[in-house]
């Protein structure tokens, strides 16, 4: 029974009781769940520790086969890929090289083919005008054959062989000219040459060039004024034979070469360049010279290189005449002194050898030398030895002071061209 003195609780009193008891209960949930945690901590903890130590005792087992053959197949991908990059680059090296001469080739091909046409006409042109001036002189020969004999009557006065060349110059130098009037006059005509001569190259290409001018090809003796631009002091020893100086010339004119009637047939050759090799020769106190390459301008920029064959003449006459250059008077003079002065030591040498071998006394003792003795043989053969000494030298350097003939810088020459040689291209 409740005490009527106690007073009855208040719905804010029981709702404080309520609310702590649902505290104390959290608290306590709390609690349980932290305790457990920290057992579940523990046991993880010192669980872990025993089971590495445990598994520390255990034998652990390597799998290697894995990385072995992982790193054989990044080597070999590696060696595959780089084989193949190399094969690549070699193939674009090959297609750039394969590419980039080909405008060039196809450019010389094109010249080859113009300079070939070009020559293929000048060899038919060439068999034409042989085979045309042939048909002309056997016409001439049939009609001179079909003339009364009377004709032929004044030609035993120029010899016995004057028919024969008198008709032919006559019909060579102007093709269908009467031969009878001037037969001993043009004897001395060098068509003459030039039809003997022509059947004989009628099968080269260069043979048109002996009937007009011609640009490309340059015939036997020919010649053409040129200039020194690089002279020569050209030794007169033996040594000069086998190994000549070389000289460069330029052409400063056409090139001249057989005479067709009133025309002489022409090759422009100025401007192009002449090595040669020089040697001199003392007793003409010349240089000559052996031409051995020509270089000239060749249309479209380029240059044309030919070996020639000739000779320089001057003043008409083969070699260039030079001032002839001795320097070896002076060592001759030196020389000679040395060798009088060794005659003299010599001959103080041969009297202090007498001396030095005097005759011997009665006691069998040698006579004893006075000091102006003993001096004087020892000057007269050193004197003769060093002097001997010194001509020998100067004999041998006197010996290779050999005289030179001097070929100045910029005289006017003439070239002489033995054979005949191709200079340039028509082909533009």
């Amino acid at each position: 029974m409740a005490d009527p003195q106690t007073p009855a609780p208040t719905p804010d009193a029981a709702r404080r009781d309520l609310n702590r008891t649902i505290a104390r209960r959290q608290k306590l949930l709390l609690g349980g769940i932290g305790g457990l945690a920290l057992l579940a901590g523990g046991w993880f903890i010192f669980g872990d520790e025993d089971e590495t130590a445990a598994g520390d005792n255990a034998e652990v087992t390597i799998d290697t086969a894995g990385i072995v053959d992982r790193n054989l197949s990044h080597r070999e991908f590696v060696a595959s890929y780089g084989n193949r990059l190399d094969a690549q680059g070699r193939a674009i090296r090959e297609l750039k090289e394969a590419q980039l001469p080909r405008p060039a080739i196809e450019q010389e091909l094109e010249a080859l083919r113009a300079e070939n046409a070009q020559m293929r006409s000048d060899g038919q042109a060439a068999i034409d005008a042989i085979s045309a001036e042939n048909a002309a002189l056997r016409t001439e020969l049939e009609q001179a054959a079909r003339t009364p004999d009377p004709a032929a009557a004044p030609l035993p006065t120029y010899g016995p062989g004057a028919s024969g060349p008198g008709n032919i110059p006559a019909t060579s130098d102007g093709g269908g000219a009467p031969a009878a009037p001037d037969n001993g006059v043009t004897v001395l005509s060098f068509g003459d040459a030039q039809a003997k001569s022509g059947p004989k190259p009628a099968g080269d290409a260069p043979s048109p060039l002996l009937l007009e001018d011609s640009r490309d090809y340059l015939p036997p003796n020919s010649y053409a004024p040129a200039r020194v631009i690089v002279g020569v002091d050209a030794s007169t020893g033996v040594a000069s034979q086998s190994d000549p100086l070389p000289v460069v010339l330029r052409i400063t004119g056409p090139a001249r070469s057989v005479m067709r009637g009133n025309r002489v047939l022409t090759t422009d050759i100025t401007g192009c360049l002449v090595n040669g090799a020089a040697r001199g020769d003392l007793s003409a106190e010349k240089v000559y010279v052996k031409l051995v390459r020509m270089t000239c301008a060749q249309p479209g920029g380029r240059y044309a290189v030919s070996e020639v064959k000739g000779f320089i003449s001057f003043a008409g006459k083969s070699g260039v005449r030079g001032r002839v250059v001795s320097r070896e008077g002076s060592l001759v003079g030196q020389a000679l002194l040395a060798g009088i002065v060794g005659g003299f030591g010599r001959g103080f040498s041969a009297n202090a050898n007498g001396i030095f071998t005097g005759a011997i006394g009665a006691d069998g003792q040698r006579e004893s030398l006075s000091p102006g003795e003993i001096v004087t043989g020892g000057l007269g053969q050193g004197a003769g030895e060093a002097a001997d000494t010194v001509s020998k030298y100067l004999i041998e350097r006197a010996e290779q002071y050999q005289p030179v003939v001097e070929m100045p810088t910029g005289i006017e020459v003439e070239i002489v061209f033995l054979d005949g040689v191709h200079v340039r291209s028509n082909t533009r």
